[in-house]
């Protein structure tokens, strides 16, 4: 066998090698997370308390869901009555509203003092403007042209 052809089998079989191990790791990225508890072990009286939605608290007035990241990374964009955004990620404590406990597309789940408080994801309210006020100091005025004097060059540059 001739060094040329040994050397591309060689390059075959790594690169082979490399394309196995990238779909392995990524299979193992993407495989489900098996649950903290079998069913089998489960009690039935348990397992009917968890599976009913628990009802959600009213939500404190004037926060809003701005936004969601959700990925490898989950984080919420809360909007806070006085108009400051913040990031959150799950797990942090939110003022006003209790602990981040889950992050979705479409909403995240507190768990506040008085329960579990979903925010669904909200559009910013469309504020309508107005017509433009004059500055409180100015007053309106009628514009007139400044007079020239008789012996001025004119504006255009050109000799009379």
């Amino acid at each position: 066998m001739s060094p040329q052809r040994f050397i591309a089998g060689l390059l075959v079989a790594c690169l082979a090698l490399v394309f196995l191990l990238g779909w392995w790791i990524r299979r193992l990225h993407h495989a489900p997370t098996p649950p903290l508890e079998s069913t089998a072990t489960a009690r039935p009286a348990v397992a009917a308390t968890t599976l009913a939605p628990a009802p959600t608290a009213p939500i404190p007035a004037h926060y809003r869901l701005a936004g969601t990241v959700v990925g490898d990374a989950s984080y919420a964009v809360i909007e806070h009555p006085d108009g400051t955004n913040e990031l959150y990620r799950p797990g942090q404590e939110v003022p006003g509203l209790g602990r981040l406990v889950r992050v979705e597309a479409d909403r995240a789940t507190f768990a506040g003092e008085r329960g579990p408080i979903d925010l669904k994801l909200a559009p910013a309210p469309i504020s309508t403007p107005g017509p433009p006020s004059p500055p409180p100091s100015a007053t309106p005025r009628a514009l007139t042209p400044a007079r020239q004097s008789p012996h001025a060059p004119s504006a255009r540059g050109s000799s009379p």
